[in-house]
């Protein structure tokens, strides 16, 4: 029985996990909150692109590849500073 109770919530948690993916690659998600560089209006499931922050992700995936040797969040520092010097 105890196997059993170990092994359910894993399933469960890898079926959201698959179904969140799978909803993603077809433009939706799952609800809660957007991710940065997104937006959602109130009661839609479609995320759109939030055009003042597209820029700041735009540059911060370019130095992420170029300055791969560089601390991820040296990168989200200056993305935030990046955005809100405006």
């Amino acid at each position: 029985m105890k196997l059993l109770d170990r092994y359910q919530p894993l399933e469960i948690a890898l079926k959201l996990t698959k179904r969140r993916n799978e909803k993603a690659k077809e433009g939706g998600y799952a609800g809660g909150r957007a991710t940065f560089g997104y937006m959602k209006q109130t009661g839609e499931k479609v995320l759109k692109i939030h055009n003042n922050h597209a820029e700041g992700v735009k540059r911060f995936l370019s130095l992420k590849d170029t300055l791969f040797f560089v601390d991820v969040f040296v990168l989200l520092t200056f993305l935030y500073l990046l955005v809100h010097s405006r």
